[in-house]
């Protein structure tokens, strides 16, 4: 039995449902976590602050440091924990800084004197704490909150006045119904709208396809029908058949053209959305200091797919813009020495991370040439990118230049795996890596883009390269003291 193939639209459609659930789920998980690390947060600030503002009006600085015996010390104190709010409190312990408990609303904790913990240490440096505790019956601290089984519990340092001096250290304990009711509506709340950004996302994605589909199954109804009489007219309509082919060949021109528009537009639009993930996320994280260790690192893995999304999509527009013949250069005299300082200084990073040093020997004196600025700090990008990518760990990468005659000649030299003989061929063409690149991050498009780009400058790029001893890329530009004037150009 054959099973019927499914044109453009259904495919996408399949293929884009699958895409955006698994995305959606893989948000959601990242948002249970980040938003209870926000809400502590907000509560261990809220309760520094209304509890020292509570303190300064209720209580004095004495009764941190003389034993609480009167009636009117304890009512004082009654009083500041009953107006200390917190949602689903049922516990409080005022400790003095030796570690003694001076008041608590558990009257026989009231005079005992515990060990200072982790905790207490840190109140006591005015860093408050806040976090959600199962109790251990094997602790004496808890002996008394063993029946609630866990709960939200809370250090907070208390100082008088402008003094940075802790006096006391006020511990509350609350129930953690309340936060994770927060919790899950806010949960709801950001679902709800990562759902509906995707959907819009989704159903802009889906009406380009359609309408593109709808265009491409035209034409294919169109090159069948023709086709079917196709044996019967070559004997008797050979003009004709020649100038219908004609036509056929300037469609298929259309439909290329189509189909290289589609993929602009697609790729433009999916860098909406990813910039939008990209500033929720940064919010998030600044927005979260306190951000444990397995919190920072799911961050991180989002922020660096999100990029390598971001990047990705940069190398289709250039390629579309490129095959379209729409990318727009701006030729005039400018410094190369500058272009690549910036560059430098953008690759740095992932350099950094994988201990490879960038040495720029290129003078800052070094005359101008010709070219648009912002592509040929693109250029030393990718090839600076691609050498320290492909280069041994605590290794170096030169950047050098010289001039010869009305070039000057630019070279990013690596001592990495190196390119094999069969392999140099295929060095510049779209989408190719080589098989011992696999375990790297790439696109297989900025040699590519760096090719199309020195052309576009009216230069030239060759590269030497010699297996496991390193690779040397260099290209040549014009001197900008030639008599040619500024230009915008469009290369196709």
């Amino acid at each position: 039995m054959k099973i019927p193939r499914l044109n453009v639209f259904l495919q996408f459609v399949l293929l884009g449902t699958v895409v955006f659930i698994l995305l959606g789920i893989f948000l959601s998980t990242l948002i249970a976590p980040a938003l209870t690390t926000f809400i502590l947060d907000q509560r261990e600030l809220n309760s520094v602050v209304f509890a020292n503002r509570l303190a300064a009006d209720i209580l004095t600085s004495e009764d941190f440091t003389q034993p609480v015996s009167g009636e009117e010390d304890v009512t004082r104190f009654e009083r500041f924990s009953s107006l200390l709010q917190v949602p689903g409190l049922f516990r409080i312990k005022i400790y003095r800084p030796d570690g003694t408990i001076i008041y608590s609303d558990e009257k026989r904790l009231i005079g005992a004197k515990f060990p200072l913990n982790e905790e207490l240490e840190q109140a006591l440096k005015l860093k408050s704490t806040a976090e959600i505790t199962e109790f251990n019956a094997n602790d004496p601290r808890y002996e008394y909150e063993i029946s609630f089984i866990r709960g939200l519990e809370v250090y907070t340092p208390i100082t008088f006045g402008s003094s940075a001096e802790v006096i006391g250290v006020v511990q509350t304990f609350s129930r953690v119904g309340f936060i994770e009711q927060q919790i899950d509506e806010l949960k709801t709340l950001f679902t709800q709208r990562v759902a509906l950004s995707l959907l819009v996302m989704f159903t802009v994605l889906s009406l380009i396809v359609w309408r593109a589909s709808r265009t491409v199954n035209k034409q294919r109804r169109e090159l069948l029908k023709y086709a079917s009489g196709l044996a019967a007219m070559v004997d008797t309509r050979t003009r004709e058949l020649k100038e219908t082919s004609e036509r056929e060949i300037e469609k298929a021109k259309e439909l290329l053209k189509l189909k290289d528009q589609f993929v602009f537009v697609a790729a433009h639009e999916l860098r909406t959305p990813l910039n939008a993930i990209k500033w929720g996320l940064s919010v998030l994280e600044s927005n979260n200091p306190e951000m444990v260790v397995k919190d920072k690192h799911l961050f991180t893995i989002l922020r660096k797919s999100n990029e390598r999304l971001l990047f990705l999509v940069k190398d289709i527009l250039d390629v579309a813009r490129i095959e379209g013949g729409t990318l727009k250069l701006k030729i005039e005299s400018i410094s190369a020495a500058e272009a690549i300082a910036d560059a430098v200084i953008e690759v740095k990073s992932e350099a950094d991370q994988l201990q490879i040093t960038i040495d720029n020997t290129v003078p800052e004196n070094i005359p101008p040439v010709r070219g648009d600025i912002l592509r040929l700090k693109e250029i030393f990008v990718n090839l600076l990118t691609n050498a320290a990518k492909y280069s041994q760990r605590g290794s170096t990468v030169v950047v050098s230049a010289e001039v010869k005659d009305e070039n000057i000649v630019f070279h990013v030299i690596d001592t990495g795996i190196g390119i094999s003989t069969d392999q140099k061929k295929h060095i510049f063409e779209k989408f190719w890596r080589s098989p011992e690149a696999q375990h790297t991050e790439g696109t297989g498009l900025g040699l590519f883009i760096v090719k199309q780009l020195v052309q576009f400058m009216s230069g030239e790029i060759w590269f030497e390269s010699e297996k496991g001893k390193g690779t040397t890329f260099s290209f040549s530009l014009k001197r900008a003291d030639s008599a040619a004037k500024d230009e915008e150009i469009h290369e196709t």
